[in-house]
């Protein structure tokens, strides 16, 4: 699964390539918290958001 994953962030890194030709760090929003960390260990240039916080059940959550 975390083959699939890099695949997918590295295909989607190929639709966004004015980020890191304006010299700013691209942006990637994660659902939940153990995706932000897999993005963060695989890609250390990137920036990470994380919609849901820490300590929170995602399936309590509503909007």
């Amino acid at each position: 699964m975390k083959r699939e994953i890099m695949i997918l962030l590295l295909i989607g890194s190929l639709f966004f390539p004015s980020a890191t030709a304006s010299g700013e760090k691209p942006l990637v929003v994660a659902t939940i918290g153990p995706l932000g960390s897999i993005v963060r260990e695989a890609f250390p240039e990137v920036d990470v958001v994380v919609l849901i916080p820490p300590g929170v059940d995602p399936p309590t959550t509503t909007r």
